[in-house]
């Protein structure tokens, strides 16, 4: 298969290997998201081959932001919520964070949800985690 990058997808890479040099290994997550939102690798409509080749650069150079924007860009590409949380996601105003699988997973009871999520990631003082819940 012949293949080449979009001009679009080659300088998602490079803005997200230029910006991955600008963290450390354990990145915080605050940081990264308003670091990827400051050069432009922060978007609802992009393509996700763009988005992933931001992810894989900024990962080659910090794993931790690498995760970091690899979860936010799914909870924001998953877009389960509307309106102003969306917005929020994109101009990266809070950090988006996905529970991964675990032996502890909530339940939804009389519509509120209550247990435990063990596996959740990146924790910030402002987010919006995607939490899976078992009925």
């Amino acid at each position: 298969m012949d293949f080449e990058f979009t001009d679009v997808q080659r300088a998602w890479r490079e803005k997200g290997s230029a910006l991955g040099r600008e963290f450390s290994e354990d990145a915080a997550a605050g940081d990264v998201v308003m670091g990827a939102t400051r050069v432009g690798i922060i978007d609802p409509e992009v393509d996700l081959l763009a988005a992933a080749l931001a992810v894989e650069a900024l990962a080659c150079e910090s794993p931790a932001a690498g995760m970091t924007l690899a979860l936010h860009t799914t909870t924001l590409k998953a877009q389960l919520s509307q309106g102003s949380l969306i917005e929020s996601l994109a101009r990266g105003e809070i950090v988006g964070a996905l529970v991964l699988s675990s032996e502890d997973v909530p339940t939804i009871e009389e519509g509120r949800l209550s247990g435990r999520a063990s596996w959740v990631g990146p924790i910030t003082e402002r987010g919006i985690a995607v939490v899976v819940a078992r009925q």
